[in-house]
C-alpha cells in the first residue's frame, strides 16, 4: 500500500524523485531474505527492504543506461546470499552483484572495512526490476558483530570434503568437514555443514555420530531467542536426516524398547519435517519405515504411498515400501516393489540386497519348497556384493542366507553351474565380512556358532574373544558374547565375561543372575548366593534368581529360607514353565522341611 500511495504521488507530479526517494528511505524496511529479491524483484519495486548477506568484493558491474548506476557515482557491492552454499564452485560463481552504494553515502557505513566472506546486513531500496534482477540501491550496510565468517581455507576443506564424499571415501571426507569446523564459522554455516557431515557418517554406516551432530544442530536451528539461523527447508532437512538416523540406529538396536523409543523419535523428526517442508517424497518414506518399525503397518503403507505419487520414479521410496512390505510378512507385493526400484536403479547394491531379503524370507516361510526363493536370494546378494564389494553388513547377510540356502537343500550358482549350498560356503561369506570390517560384531558371533557346529572350537573361540575386544566397555555386546558361551557350555569363559560386564554396570540385576547362575553350576555356592542375592536386591521379583537362590538355600540346609524365595517366585512366575518350575522347588522344600 505505501509503495502505491508513493508511485501515485510520483504519477500526479506532486512529489519529485528525489523527494521520493527520501521519504521512502525514512520508512521502516521490510526484512526479506537475498534470495526472496532474486526470485521475484519486481514484487519489491520501489520498496525499502533488509536483508542479510556474505560480502564478496567491490565489483565493476555497472549499466548507467538502463539503470541509474554509474561507476562516477555508485560503488559496485557483489554478495552471496548468506544461506548460500558458497563451498559449491557453481555457487561461487554466481554471486549478487546488482546492489550499488552511493559515493557520498560510504564513509558513514562500514564499507571500508568489509572483508571477504563477512556477514553484513543490507538496507536499500529496490529500484529497479530491469532483466528481472533486483538493483538494489543501498542505503546502509553494517557488518554483523560476532558471526563468524568463512574463509578460503574453510570452503577448500568443505569443498574437498563434498567431492571425496561423492568418491565413497567417507574417513577422509570427515576429516575434511571436522578442519573446516574448526574455524569460526557463522551460525547457519555450522548448522549447514554440520549436516553435510552428518549424510557422510550415515552413508558411512556411523548412524550414531550423525545422530549426535543432527541433535546439536538442531539445538543451534531452534535459538531460545531470535529466529531461526536456517530456514524452514533446510530446518526439515535436518529433521529428516535425524529420523533417518534414529531409523538406522533401532534397526541394529538389541533392546526391544530402546528399539521402540528410537523408532518413536524418528516418527517425530520425519512429522517435523513434513509440517517445514511438505513436499519432499523422502520425508514421507522415512514416516514410513518408523511406523512399519513400531510394527504401525498400515500407517507405514499410507505414507510411502504418498511418497510414491509424489515421487513415481524415486527409487528409494519403493525401496522403502518394499521394505515395509518385506516387515509386514507380504513378501510378493515386497518383491514386486522392489522390481521396480531396481528397474529405475539397476547399479544400487541395497535394492539387490532387499529384494534378496525378501526372497529369502519368502523361501524360509515356504520351507522344503523354499529351496527356488533362497537360491534367489541367493544370486540377488552376489549382485549387491559384486556392486559393493567390501560391504561387511552384505557378506554377512549372504553368510546367513547361505545357511538358510542349506537348511532347505538349495541349489546356489557357482561360476557357470549349479552346486547344493555347504555351511562352508557361509563361512567363507562370514570370513570375508570379518576382513572387510574386523569389528562386525555379529560377523564373529555368526563365524563362532559355525566353527563350533563343525566342531573346531578353537576357531569359535577365535572369534568369541575378537566379539568381546570390539569395544570391551560395551555391557550389551558382552552379555551377548557371555549368553553364547553358555548355550556353547563353556561356563567359565562365560562367567569372566559376566563379571567383566558386571564391573561395567554393577546395577544390571540380570547380569548379577548370569553370574550367579553359572557361579551354582560350577560349584561356587558363596560366590552363586552373593550374585543371586544382589539381582534380587536390584529386582525383587525376578524369577529366574529367586528360583536359583532357593537352589542355593537347600544346598545350604536352609529350606526355611528356600521357602521364602519360593512363595516370591510362586507370585512371579507368568509362563506354564515357570509354574512347573516353582511346583519343583516346594516340592523339593517341602520334603527338606518334612525331614528337619
Amino acid at each position: 500500500m505505501r509503495t502505491a500511495v508513493i508511485l501515485a504521488a510520483l504519477a500526479a507530479g506532486s512529489m519529485s524523485n528525489l523527494e521520493a526517494a527520501a521519504y521512502l528511505e525514512r520508512q521502516p524496511a521490510q526484512e526479506v531474505q537475498l534470495d526472496q529479491l532474486l526470485h521475484a524483484p519486481q514484487a519489491y519495486m520501489n520498496m525499502r527492504v533488509k536483508f542479510r548477506c556474505v560480502f564478496v568484493e567491490h565489483g565493476e558491474l555497472y549499466d548507467p543506461i538502463h539503470t541509474q548506476y554509474s561507476s562516477e557515482s555508485f560503488i559496485n557491492v557483489v554478495a552471496w546470499d548468506d544461506d548460500a552454499r558458497i563451498w559449491e564452485p557453481a555457487v561461487r560463481a554466481k554471486p549478487v552483484a546488482s546492489m550499488y552504494l552511493s559515493k557520498e553515502r560510504a564513509p558513514r557505513t562500514d564499507f571500508g572495512d568489509l572483508r571477504k566472506y563477512q556477514l553484513v546486513d543490507i538496507t536499500g531500496e529496490v529500484s529497479s526490476a530491469f532483466r528481472k534482477v533486483p538493483w538494489v540501491n543501498i542505503h546502509t550496510i553494517e557488518r554483523v558483530a560476532d558471526a563468524g565468517r568463512f574463509s578460503d581455507d574453510s570452503v577448500y576443506h568443505i569443498e574437498q570434503a563434498q567431492r571425496l564424499a561423492a568418491d565413497n571415501a567417507r574417513d577422509l571426507a570427515e576429516t575434511q568437514y571436522v578442519a573446516a569446523l574448526e574455524e569460526e564459522l557463522p551460525t547457519n554455516g555450522r548448522i549447514l555443514i554440520g549436516d553435510l557431515r552428518a549424510r557422510n557418517l550415515m552413508a558411512a554406516g556411523r548412524a550414531g555420530e550423525a545422530a549426535a551432530i543432527l541433535e546439536r544442530a538442531l539445538r543451534a536451528a531452534d535459538p531460545d531467542e531470535g529466529h531461526s539461523p536456517i530456514g524452514e527447508k533446510d530446518h526439515a532437512a535436518l529433521h529428516y536426516q535425524l529420523a533417518r538416523a534414529k531409523n538406522d540406529l533401532a534397526a541394529n538396536e538389541a533392546g526391544d524398547q530402546a528399539r521402540k523409543d528410537l523408532f518413536a523419535q524418528a516418527v517425530q523428526h520425519a512429522k517435523a519435517a513434513i509440517r517445514r517442508d511438505p513436499t519432499q517424497g523422502d520425508y514421507y518414506a522415512t514416516l514410513g519405515i518408523a511406523h512399519a518399525g513400531l510394527g504401525e503397518f498400515d500407517d507405514a503403507r499410507q505414507q510411502c504411498a504418498l511418497a510414491i505419487r509424489m515421487q513415481p520414479n524415486n527409487a528409494e521410496t519403493r525401496w522403502y515400501l518394499g521394505r515395509i512390505l518385506d516387515q509386514q510378512g507380504q513378501h510378493d507385493e515386497a518383491i514386486e516393489a522392489l522390481k521396480k526400484a531396481i528397474d529405475l536403479t539397476p547399479k544400487d547394491a541395497r535394492m539387490h540386497a532387499a529384494i534378496a531379503n525378501a526372497y529369502l524370507h519368502r523361501g524360509q516361510k515356504a520351507g522344503d519348497k523354499g529351496g527356488a526363493d533362497v537360491g534367489t536370494a541367493m544370486r540377488e546378494y552376489d549382485i549387491a556384493i559384486r556392486l559393493k564389494p567390501n560391504d561387511a553388513e552384505l557378506l554377512h547377510a549372504s553368510g546367513q542366507a547361505m545357511e538358510a540356502a542349506v537348511a532347505s537343500k538349495a541349489e546356489i550358482q557357482v561360476g557357470t553351474a549349479k552346486q547344493a549350498a555347504t555351511p562352508q560356503m557361509a563361512i567363507e561369506r562370514y570370513t570375508a565380512a570379518a576382513a572387510a570390517n574386523p569389528n562386525h560384531l555379529a560377523t564373529h558371533l555368526s563365524l563362532a556358532k559355525a566353527y563350533q557346529a563343525s566342531g573346531n572350537n578353537e576357531g569359535a573361540a577365535k572369534h568369541l574373544q575378537a566379539a568381546v575386544e570390539i569395544d570391551p566397555k560395551d555391557v550389551g555386546r558382552l552379555t551377548e558374547v557371555g549368553k553364547f558361551l553358555e548355550g556353547m557350555d563353556r561356563k567359565e569363559e562365560a562367567l569372566a565375561v559376566f563379571e567383566r560386564a558386571a564391573k561395567i554396570n554393577g546395577k544390571n540385576a540380570d547380569l548379577q543372575y548370569h553370574i550367579g547362575h553359572l557361579a551354582l553350576q560350577t560349584g561356587d555356592g558363596a560366590k552363586a548366593e552373593k550374585a543371586l542375592e544382589k539381582a534380587i536386591d536390584l529386582k525383587p521379583r525376578h524369577f529366574a534368581a529367586l528360583c536359583d537362590l532357593a537352589e542355593v538355600n537347600l544346598a545350604a540346609g536352609d529350606p526355611k529360607a528356600a521357602s521364602k524365595r519360593v512363595s516370591v517366585a510362586s507370585d512371579a512366575a507368568q509362563t506354564p514353565a515357570d509354574k512347573e518350575r516353582v511346583a519343583a522347588l516346594k516340592a523339593k522344600v517341602d520334603e527338606a522341611l518334612a525331614n528337619r
